[in-house]
């Protein structure tokens, strides 16, 4: 938990605050007097600028030139606001606070309230907190007008006053169009968590200022926190096109476009705030998870290393260094990352879920089966974990526990259809082919696109004989992976067992030429299942032709 800042410290922090919106970009200030002379603009802003500006106004304070400082101040607002359009990104206090410049500077105001506007700049440029406290007594005796309210509410945001929230559903109730207002009781609903009717204020100020980009961007995060990701994405959108400088809408939007699978999309987003705020939040996390994503898992090392480096005691950052290097098939050391994860928080069963597929992926099965079974300790509910238990006994070829495992999972979850794939296997296996059969069509009912239950169903027709109905399911697997190697090979072999010697053998050729083209692997089970064949005296002189001349390999 962050602490307040001292009183002193809010002073400094705020005038900080007040010179960043103004000097995202300011221009050289004409340092004349002279109202409503124009103000030197260059194409882009320049900090440099800024400071000298900052300086000047300061040095005009200190020497009681109050006036020369405002005009100075009001000039520096509106050629921000001219070429940068600060205002559309401001939050109640920066609105407000330009508002009270610029209504000073071109004489809007009462002599009295001119001169309250005029002493609480200078006390905030010189950084005197006690000027500050007078300005805030002094104007309890100031005749109410709509400038005075809105300064009272001005100074108690400031200052964290308990009552600040009812002085704005005042100001509210008489001036409900006031967008400073607007946007104040916005921010005051989210920080409350009330999204639903933060997104309301937000509309309203969008309907007052249709350029008002702060308040498309906090709808957005409404929206986000809401789980509503292409909303929010919407508003990041809009919000980034009235205001392109601001780099944090342009991580939220990423981030919510993580959060609807659009990994590519999200990158260019979160390298912008890598490369102008290096180790902002999990800039760096999210950067690796997006690049592991996509499969580029040299950029998701060497991001995920920086987020570790920055935040050692992070258990997520080892586990998704874990799920890379699983990814890029280095097992071991894969488990030492979840490993790490695990002794930090001993109790995330998702980690010995992690971990356990990398055993499971290194064919270390008995490691996997203890880490699965750690998981359902953990959590007794968790389906995936009590599946590939289910997967580590069939690898152990006990394949009634197998069964029994995968039947627990879909009790707890009647539509997983990766348990009916388990039992399905293990069915076959025990010699249960129609059991098998009915198991994959439970998953197909499920998903009738999962390319694995429709391979899985043509396999089990062809051991129950059924080969036609094998090539067509192994089809239909290849319609939506066309990477599904173990269905062409399934293809070949029931055309071969069909009898069709001539076609088989052109199979055989065409899908091995389109493995090697494609970079598909040529599984061993293809030249296995040949010399199962061989083995039962079938097609013995072509399977040997097959496993020498096209596959070309030894028997």
């Amino acid at each position: 938990m962050f602490n307040r800042p001292a009183a002193h410290h809010k002073l400094l922090l705020l005038y900080v605050l007040i010179m960043l919106m103004l000097s995202a970009s300011a221009g050289p200030l004409d340092t004349t007097v002279k109202k409503n002379l124009s103000v030197t603009s260059h194409n882009s802003y320049n900090t440099t600028y800024s400071v000298l500006a900052a300086k000047e106004i300061v040095a005009d304070f200190r020497e009681d030139n109050t006036d020369r400082a405002m005009h100075l101040l009001a000039s520096f607002c509106r050629n921000a606001e001219s070429e940068a359009k600060i205002c559309r990104n401001m939050n109640f206090i920066g609105l407000e606070i330009i508002n009270m410049v610029l209504e000073a500077d071109n004489s809007d105001l009462s002599p009295s309230e001119k001169r309250v506007a005029s002493a609480f700049m200078k006390a905030l440029f010189l950084q005197n907190e006690q000027g500050v406290k007078k300005v805030r007594h002094d104007l309890k005796s100031e005749p109410a007008s709509f400038f005075i309210s809105r300064f009272k509410l001005l100074m108690d945001v400031i200052g964290e006053d308990k009552d600040a929230g009812k002085e704005l559903d005042k100001i509210l109730l008489e001036h409900p169009d006031l967008l400073s207002a607007n946007a104040l009781k916005a921010q005051n609903l989210y920080d409350r968590k009330k999204y639903n009717e933060c997104i309301q204020y937000c509309t309203n100020a969008v309907s007052l200022s249709p350029n008002y980009a702060y308040a498309f961007a906090l709808r957005a995060n409404c929206y986000a926190q809401l789980n509503e990701p292409v909303k929010a994405v919407v508003d990041f959108d809009a919000a980034l096109k009235l205001f392109p400088q601001n780099n944090l809408n342009e991580y939220d939007r990423a981030t919510a476009l993580m959060d609807i699978d659009k990994y590519q999309e999200a990158i260019p987003g979160l390298l912008k705030m890598h490369y102008t705020n290096p180790g902002y939040s999990w800039t760096y996390y999210n950067l690796a998870r997006c690049y592991y994503k996509i499969n580029k898992s040299d950029s998701a090392l060497y991001f995920v290393n920086l987020h570790i480096k920055e935040y050692p005691n992070d258990d997520d950052g080892y586990d998704l260094k874990g799920d890379v290097l699983n990814g890029h098939n280095e097992y071991q050391d894969a488990v030492e990352q979840y490993t790490q994860a695990i002794q930090l928080t001993p109790k995330n069963a998702s980690f010995y879920d992690d971990r356990g597929d990398a055993y499971f992926n290194g064919e270390k099965y008995a490691e996997a089966l203890a880490d699965y079974q750690k998981a359902i300790q953990i959590d007794k509910h968790l389906v995936y974990a009590i599946d590939r238990v289910g997967d580590c006994y069939f690898q152990l070829k006990d394949y009634h526990k197998s069964v029994l495992n995968h039947m627990q999972a879909i009790k707890i979850d009647p539509a997983y259809k990766y348990a009916w794939v388990g039992v399905s296997m293990s069915k076959v296996e025990l010699g249960d082919y129609q059991d098998a059969i009915a198991a994959c069509k439970k998953a197909i009912a499920i998903d009738s696109t999962y390319d694995t239950a429709l391979g899985d169903l043509g396999w089990d027709y062809y051991c129950a004989g059924d080969n036609d109905a094998c090539i067509a399911y192994s089809y239909k697997a290849l319609q939506y992976d066309k990477s599904a190697t173990y269905a062409m090979f399934n293809i070949a072999l029931a055309t071969l067992k069909k009898g069709d010697v001539a076609k088989a053998k052109t199979l055989y050729a065409q899908f091995i030429a389109e493995c090697k083209e494609k970079g598909y692997p040529i599984l061993d089970g293809a030249i296995d299942d040949l010399k199962d064949l061989i083995k039962k005296h079938i097609a013995v002189d072509d399977c040997k032709f097959i496993i020498e001349n096209i596959f070309q390999k030894e028997i």
